[in-house]
């Protein structure tokens, strides 16, 4: 190894390299912070990374020896290039970050403040907030879904429905206070769907602890869900934990927690259907006959909805009426004003 960059130099490792090695190199247009994003014509969600870095130290977890401390991007240049995008024609932004939940901790602000303030000084149509560790949450962030421009949508990750083995995690909450959160979101918008992470096979859980984590996926009923077996990370706390799960009973566990995910997702969509929708459609049209085309996209909820017509509906915000499920997708109508 003759060089290395730490993460947080990353947007300098051209000219790292140039200076070290002595070989000059020109930087891509894709570097120049004027330059268009390479998918401009034909993406209509756009992703920020507002923050970097992780304080918590979750027993599984490796990422936060590898990023570092938690460091914001200055509430100002976050709505600077909202405004750019917006102006090339993306219609969404998505909030992200290794902890999104700790922004603004290093700059005296908040998740809750920055996204007031990109409601007062941007006009995007649609603001969706990525992946949040459940805690941290203040009373204030649920009331910014009040808000039709924030998207009602929330990735929660739980990890595990069982207390003891949350404790093994190192999770800052019980699973209690997890459903309080879902509670607050849900009360906060009729459309929330709330979709999150689940680790099975964690070291030392019991079938008891299973069985309160299925408990707990019933009880929650989530919209849809990221779903892990346990794999060791060299160097985290979790790795050296005795009494690791045999790889079939997580296997087994897996297809468990699985089934039931998928019966509370077909319920979750069931519920829409009926009910009226704003869709933003994407690119990737396929022909359905001769005069119409089969166009997809996400509701301001986070779920993928179909449709045909024959109008070209690439990066438009229409509303739509939810008709039916076909082979687990939704089928909708566009409504007309």
């Amino acid at each position: 190894v003759n060089l290395v960059v730490p993460n947080k130099n990353k947007d300098q490792l051209i000219s790292t390299i140039s200076k070290h090695f002595d070989i000059p190199l020109h930087t891509p247009l894709a570097m120049d912070p004027q330059s268009e994003p390479a998918f401009s014509q034909t993406r209509t969600r756009a992703f920020i990374k507002v923050q970097d870095g992780c304080h918590n130290r979750c027993s599984f977890c490796i990422v936060s020896k590898a990023r570092g401390s938690e460091r914001s991007i200055a509430l100002k240049n976050v709505c600077q290039e909202i405004n750019h995008l917006q102006a090339l024609g993306f219609q969404e932004v998505v909030l992200t970050g290794v902890h999104l939940g700790g922004y603004g901790r290093d700059i005296g602000s908040s998740l809750t403040e920055l996204i007031q303030i990109i409601l007062q000084r941007t006009t995007i149509p649609r603001i969706r907030i990525g992946s949040l560790e459940p805690w941290e949450l203040e009373p204030a962030f649920f009331e910014l879904f009040h808000n039709p421009r924030v998207c009602p949508h929330l990735h929660l990750p739980m990890q595990s429905g069982s207390n003891t083995v949350l404790k093994r995690m190192i999770r800052k909450y019980t699973v209690s206070e997890y459903k309080g959160l879902v509670a607050q979101a849900r009360a906060a918008s009729s459309k929330m769907h709330i979709s999150t992470d689940l680790i099975v096979g964690f070291p030392g859980e019991t079938e008891e602890e299973f069985s309160q984590t299925l408990q707990t996926l019933r009880d929650i009923q989530f919209g849809d869900m990221h779903l892990f077996r346990y794999s060791a990370r060299q160097g985290t706390a979790a790795s050296r934990l005795p009494r690791h799960v045999p790889k079939n009973i997580a296997s087994q566990r897996f297809s468990r927690a699985l089934a039931i995910q998928k019966e509370t997702q077909k319920q979750f969509h069931e519920n829409m259907i009926g009910k009226k929708y704003t869709v933003l459609w994407e690119r990737d049209a396929q022909k359905w006959d001769e005069d119409r085309w089969l166009w997809q996209g996400y509701t301001e909820n986070y779920v993928r909805i179909k449709t045909i017509s024959a109008q070209p509906l690439f990066n438009q915000l229409t509303n739509v009426h939810i008709d039916s499920i076909n082979e687990k997708t939704l089928m909708g109508s566009i409504l007309h004003t």
